[in-house]
């Protein structure tokens, strides 16, 4: 499975969605959008000119902002999930830092 993830250390749903594939031990390719030149322009194409994270990419199939439990069944994973692994519902914007905090 091919996974790209971007996001930013400074987005709360970024953070939570890759303790979550570290948790279940899913291998990926973070790409952080603040150290990236091409990244913002990548989430950008792929989300039709808006800039949100996090958004991941896997084995070719966009997803943006995803929950936990939409990670879940994009990976094919048998997991529990529990009040901790909840979607914020809040999407950072590479435009908006300070609103994701």
């Amino acid at each position: 499975m091919n996974i790209e993830f971007y996001g930013a250390s400074w987005c709360g749903d970024c953070v939570r969605a890759k303790a979550f594939l570290d948790k279940h031990n899913v291998t990926f390719e973070y790409i952080d959008v603040d150290f990236v030149a091409s990244a913002a322009a990548k989430v950008e194409s792929i989300n039709n000119g808006k800039r949100i994270i996090p958004t991941l990419i896997v084995d070719g199939v966009a997803l943006t902002n995803p929950s936990n439990e939409v990670l879940a069944e994009a990976l094919k994973l048998d997991v529990a999930l529990d009040t901790k692994d909840l979607h914020t519902g809040e999407a950072c914007s590479i435009d908006n830092k300070d609103a994701c905090q």
